[in-house]
């Protein structure tokens, strides 16, 4: 009888012990929890929006969802993610995030500090200093912009949410070269035609590597590009004054060495457009 008291003692002193651990992992500072932006200035290769808005809700349940900015309004909205981000505990300046990707689970140790309506994470993808703000709050007043084109029969336009604004744009890399660059709604991809040739408004041809479309899953990029044998077309008129150019545009990419096989090529048509022009 008193050996079995010692065991039956023993057993919930060790169950109150793995009770007060698990808990513990689970606490998030409070002071982490609510709406964070984080504004970044991009290091630019051609002309293109400058700033880069990103950031987290925090739950008290250690869930971290993604921010993102609505193109259309500047506003701080969620954004659906098909990863999962989750604080698995946050105190005295250190924190346990999991990233969960179709491909990969990672667990990063986070040093963070609170100063104020800031707080700074170090050492991950998460690094930098992030604003507190809300659902609805406008951070940017962003320029009108609008990208459609039917992509193997599928109406698609671009991404209503990004971390760039607008997610589509034209790039004046000099007096003769253009570059339209479009992000997408749903999947990760992206559209751009290039026009080498600039002279201004009118038809051009869009020639071999002149129109790509890219895919991204995960860390794969798979890009399709048009070819000498599915050359397409944009028409485009430009207004220097407002720094924007409209138009219409249609072609056909393939798998580089794949084509005519089936699946390796995508048809792009009744592409319309009218963004403003970065130079």
């Amino acid at each position: 009888m008193k050996n079995f008291l010692i065991l039956f003692l023993i057993t919930v002193l060790l169950a109150s012990c793995n009770m007060y651990s698990d808990d513990e992992t689970k606490v998030v500072d409070a002071g982490l929890l609510g709406e964070w932006v984080k504004v970044e200035k991009r290091e630019l290769s051609t002309p293109s929006p400058e700033l880069v808005y990103s950031g987290w809700s925090i739950s008290p349940d250690g869930t971290m969802e993604p921010l993102r900015i609505d193109v259309e309004t500047g506003e701080v909205s969620h954004f659906d993610n098909v990863y999962s981000t989750r604080i698995e505990f946050a105190r005295d300046g250190k924190m346990l995030v999991e990233r969960q990707t179709p491909f990969t689970l990672s667990r990063d140790t986070v040093p963070y500090t609170i100063d104020d309506d800031k707080i700074t994470l170090k050492g991950s993808s998460l690094e930098g200093t992030y604003d507190r703000t809300f659902i609805g709050s406008i951070v940017t007043s962003p320029p009108r912009a609008e990208f459609f084109v039917d992509i193997d029969g599928e109406e698609t336009e671009i991404r209503q949410k990004g971390i760039i604004v607008p997610t589509a744009y034209i790039s004046k890399v000099s007096e003769s070269e253009k570059i339209i660059r479009s992000h997408l709604e749903g999947k990760n991809h992206r559209v751009t035609v290039v026009i080498d040739d600039f002279k201004g408004s009118g038809i051009y041809s869009i020639d071999e590597d002149q129109g790509s479309y890219s895919d991204i899953g995960g860390n794969i990029v798979s890009t399709r590009a048009t070819d000498t044998d599915s050359s397409g077309t944009i028409t485009i008129r430009c207004d220097d004054h407002k720094h924007r150019c409209s138009g219409e545009f249609e072609f056909i990419t393939n798998l580089k060495g794949s084509s005519g096989n089936p699946g390796s090529h995508n048809e792009f048509k009744n592409g319309t457009f009218d963004l403003p022009v970065y130079k």
